[in-house]
């Protein structure tokens, strides 16, 4: 039996069917299972063989990413640019932006690549994202050392992102390391015009500075190197009193802070002072309220709390000052009301005025105060005495025989307060009678009574009765002696 080779053994398995070929899912299960998990080598030829079977994008995908892994870096790229191909082709500009970013992520010298993926970027309205591919084209142009090549880039960039200090910078980079020296002055005057911050001022003060020293000739260069640094120290002094105006405005805010804290613990503190002191100026004692507050005066010196208390003291020694002298006329007043009030008999308002007196003046002079409380006693006693006798007095004069006791009393009050104006005031019952008795009694034009009849006769001042007898006979009479208790006015006949 003649031998068979390999091939023409598998080949001859395969037609009897014997054997047969993996279908492409159970590859990428085999890709996929434990027993070749990690090793991706061998992952990377499984997929490669999958894919072979049929062409599908997802397998393809992981192959790409399975070969990076596998560190196979530019075949990685190759698996991804067919993808990036194959949906552009389907006219899927994003995912094939995707795969692109890819490509040039695994093969950063792919120019063709980075320049689909910078076209691709442009027609879906990303300028970003194409301004980030064709810097990093201009840079590996740069570090390939095609200058030309990178300052066209370079101008590329700033026309879609015009105003890009680090685009502008390197151009004028560049520029100057080819000793393009008119060109690299242009570009800096743009560069200038960028600058913001005061780290990109002084690079541009740098490259003028390059300028002059590579053509020390270059007029243009060093009037605007000259105009530029003026422009940057007079800034970096304006910063420098900015900072030193900032530092002062921090510190007077801190100030201002310490100080409105201080205040307001002052007033915290010194509050309770307060509330207590106007307790006391309500119970009229501006002595207290004033202890008060003096007590709390050193707590927290300068500040408006303790401004307020010691302004209030003065104000509280004033008031005190006032009341004090006030009090003092309204002693002296009742003082003189008291002594007027004894001439007039009244004892009571005397004495009352007297004990009032007493009262206000204790705490200074206590002796005097007790010497008035005493007079003001005996006042109140020899009141309450002729009380007593002036209502027995006008009980008596109630009776028919009481007029003599009535009378007695009277002038007994009489003796002991004399000349006094109660007293003067003060009436004495007379009885009167007349001979033949039932006269009518008349004082002044008006009729009292008929006798026997008790009048009322005024101390010191005379009466003058007149009678009429029933028959018409009259007389008249003039009581003028105080002592007298009773009078019997004989009437006679008139004459016709």
């Amino acid at each position: 039996m003649p031998r068979l080779d390999a091939a023409n053994m598998i080949g001859a398995l395969v037609e009897t069917g014997a054997v047969r070929f993996a279908t492409q899912e159970e590859i990428c299960r085999l890709a996929q299972s434990p027993a070749v998990k990690g090793d991706y080598e061998k992952q990377a030829d499984l997929y490669e063989l999958a894919v072979e079977r049929k062409d599908d994008p997802a397998i393809r995908q992981r192959l790409a990413e399975t070969l990076e892994r596998a560190g196979r870096r530019e075949l990685a790229a190759a698996q991804f640019k067919t993808l990036a191909d194959s949906h552009l082709r389907a006219g899927d500009l994003h995912a094939g932006a995707d795969f692109l970013r890819q490509v040039v992520r695994l093969a950063p010298n792919d120019r063709e690549s980075r320049e689909l993926l910078i076209d691709i970027l442009l027609r879906l309205k990303s300028p970003a994202q194409a301004s980030i591919q064709i810097r990093r084209m201009a840079q590996v142009f740069a570090e390939e050392g095609q200058i030309d090549k990178a300052i066209e880039e370079y101008r590329r960039l700033l026309k879609i992102e015009p105003g890009d200090f680090e685009a502008q910078k390197q151009l004028v980079e560049l520029l100057v390391q080819q000793e393009r020296i008119q060109d690299a002055f242009n570009e800096a005057e743009v560069l200038e015009t960028f600058a913001k911050r005061s780290s990109e001022h002084d690079q541009v003060i740098k490259f003028f500075g390059r300028l002059v020293a590579t053509r020390p000739g270059f007029t243009a260069a060093q009037k605007k190197l000259e105009r530029i640094s003026r422009q940057e120290r007079r800034k970096i002094k304006m910063r420098t009193l900015s900072k030193r105006a900032l530092v002062l405005g921090g510190l007077a805010l801190a100030a201002l802070v310490g100080m409105l804290a201080y205040e307001w613990l002052a007033w915290v503190s010194y509050r309770p002072a307060f509330v207590e002191s106007e307790t006391w100026v309500r119970r009229k004692d501006y002595q207290m309220a004033v202890r008060v507050l003096h007590d709390k005066r050193d707590s927290f010196p300068y500040s408006r709390a303790q401004r307020s208390a010691e302004l209030r003291m003065k104000q509280l020694v004033a008031e005190q000052e006032r009341m004090k002298k006030e009090l003092q006329e309204a002693i002296a007043q009742r003082r003189k009301d008291a002594e007027d009030k004894e001439k007039q008999g009244d004892l009571k308002g005397a004495a009352e005025a007297l004990m009032w007196v007493a009262q206000q003046i204790e705490n200074e002079d206590y002796p005097a105060s007790f010497d008035l409380k005493l007079k003001a006693r005996k006042l109140m006693n020899d009141w309450a005495w002729a009380e007593q006798v002036l209502k027995r007095a006008q009980e008596s004069a109630q009776k028919p025989d009481g007029c003599k006791d009535a009378h007695s009393e009277i002038l007994r009050l009489w003796n002991m307060f004399p000349n006094t104006a109660a007293m003067l005031h003060l009436e004495l019952p007379v009885h009167v009678t007349s001979t033949p008795p039932g006269a009518q009694v008349t004082l002044a034009g008006k009729e009292l009574g008929k006798t026997p009849l008790i009048v009322y006769k005024t101390f010191k001042e005379p009466l003058t009765l007149t009678l009429t007898g029933p028959q018409g006979e009259s007389a008249t009479t003039t009581l003028k002696d105080d002592n007298d208790w009773q009078v019997n006015v004989p009437l006679r006949e008139t004459k016709p």
